[in-house]
Parts: structure tokens; C-alpha cells; sequence
């Protein structure tokens, strides 16, 4: 037993009675709180640059994604679009003002509701306005 009271004597923390206040050098913890300030304002500093780049990329991502989007309706859409011949002719145009329209007269325009629905009357598409 009285080893068991000296090793639980030997592990209780040593309690020192001080005399007098430590001595504290304030200009140093001035210093040192300074320079965690400073640290603290250039750390925010690196993260408001890298959350704004992050936010840059990521609208010229959705940006970028909507431009396929458009590119990728408009696309689809052109297989929908009106197309315009002239009677006599044997090609179809997606624009009315293309230039292998420019000598067809109006009474000899012809309106198609679709592209299909010309290449099934034999015309192919115009080179020009694709």
C-alpha cells in the first residue's frame, strides 16, 4: 500500500507557490499579436482572391454551357425552321434573304414548314445559308 500512495503521489501535478507575478514583456506580446493580425488580414486576403476566382470560373463555366446549350438548340431547331425555295429551283434556303433568293420573285417564292418536308419534293439545301 505504501507504494501505491507514493505513485499516486509522484503523478499529482507539483502545485509551486509563486512570490511574485511572472514578469511579462508586453512589447513583445504587442509584436506578437501584430504579427498574427497581419498574418490574419493576408490568410482573408488569399481567400477573398481565391473565392473570387472561384466564383469567376465558375460563371464562365455556366456561361460556356449555356453557349453549347444555344448552339446545341439552334442546331435542332434548324431541322424545324421554315425554309424557303423557288419553284422552279432545286435548292431550299433557311433564310429568306440569302443570296440564291435574290432573283426569285416573290410569286415564285415557295414556303416549306420544314427541311424534310423540301427534300422530299427533291430539293437539297443551299450551300450558302446552311
Amino acid at each position: 500500500m505504501k507504494e501505491k500512495e507514493e505513485k499516486e503521489k509522484e503523478e499529482e501535478p507539483r502545485i509551486r507557490e509563486l512570490k511574485e507575478a511572472p514578469r511579462i514583456d508586453f512589447e513583445k506580446v504587442k509584436q506578437d499579436l501584430e504579427r498574427i493580425d497581419t498574418n490574419v488580414k493576408t490568410i482573408s486576403e488569399k481567400i477573398r482572391r481565391i473565392s473570387e476566382r472561384a466564383i469567376q470560373e465558375g460563371m464562365k463555366r455556366k456561361s460556356e454551357e449555356k453557349e453549347k446549350r444555344k448552339a446545341k438548340q439552334k442546331k435542332l431547331k434548324k431541322k424545324e425552321m421554315k425554309v424557303y425555295a423557288s419553284k422552279t429551283g432545286n435548292k431550299y434556303h433557311y433564310d429568306k434573304n440569302c443570296l440564291g433568293l435574290k432573283r426569285v420573285s416573290k410569286k415564285n417564292l415557295v414556303t416549306y414548314t420544314n427541311s424534310r418536308e423540301a427534300r422530299r419534293k427533291g430539293l437539297k439545301a443551299c450551300g450558302i445559308c446552311k
